[in-house]
């Protein structure tokens, strides 16, 4: 009886110890990763549009893997679109096929960022957060997205420098998954609180166990804004949305 208890507790412990070091494995893939999309989005965040030109952006572009597109038409000069991305595909790849992985905060992601020049000289910022959520391991599947543009161009709306929105729609993840947006558009036009506001990233949750389980979490400010502009009835959120208790703290 002893040898059998003996040899329970050390099957026990021989589970608890692979589960802590691949516990720590894990996070620590997920903070490297976090870590690197921080540094990239803070690099961006210092870009000027109209100011900024294409070598001063080059140690971003050799930094982080770069594809160039050229775009034109409507007569104006041709625009070079370079995309750039923190996004470990393997890893996506992998969790993407067997999604029982979450349960150990394994969860699909990725990071990237468009930068648009005409004329060698930065013309359009966009960044985008994609990670994945799901409500029970085996469960719904959610896909959340956060993304920030800037441009030259005014938006149209009662603040023409500083656009805010929230969406849901089908995603291409997986059939029956929604996604989750949130995001906002600023111009060089727009007030300091705004610029503020749209680089106010927290990718905290990418990294954690849990993972993201909706878009304020990523754009806290944004989300704030997002509130405050449908309290003064600039557009209609649903209550299911505005009481969500993931986004009280936010």
């Amino acid at each position: 009886m002893r040898a059998l208890t003996r040899t329970f507790l050390s099957i026990t412990a021989g589970f608890i110890l692979t589960a802590a070091i691949a516990e720590i494995t894990v996070y620590s893939i997920n903070r490297e990763s976090r870590g690197k999309a921080e540094s990239l989005l803070r690099k961006v965040e210092a870009l000027q549009i109209g100011k900024t030109t294409l070598e001063d952006c080059r140690p971003i572009l050799t930094e982080y893997t770069e594809v160039p597109t050229n775009v034109s038409g409507g007569g104006r000069p041709e625009e070079v679109l370079y995309s750039v991305a923190v996004v470990n595909r393997s890893l996506n790849n992998t969790v993407s096929a067997h999604p029982h992985l979450w349960i150990l905060g394994l969860k699909p992601s990725a990071v990237t960022v468009d930068l648009s020049f005409q004329e060698k000289r930065l013309t359009h910022i966009s960044y985008r957060v994609d990670t994945v959520s799901a409500l029970t391991p085996f469960g719904t599947r959610a896909e959340i997205v956060a993304v920030i543009q800037v441009q030259s161009e005014e938006i149209h709306g009662l603040d023409p420098n500083y656009y805010v929105g929230y969406g849901i729609r089908p995603s291409s993840l997986a059939p029956l998954t929604k996604e989750y947006g949130l995001g906002s558009i600023i111009t060089p036009s727009a007030t300091n609180d705004a610029h503020n506001a749209a680089f106010d990233f927290d990718l905290s949750c990418m990294s954690s166990l849990r993972g993201c389980r909706a878009p304020c979490e990523l754009l806290p400010s944004v989300w704030k804004e997002v509130k405050r502009r449908s309290g003064n009835n600039q557009f209609s959120l649903s209550q299911e949305v505005l009481e969500d208790s993931k986004c009280f703290n936010h």
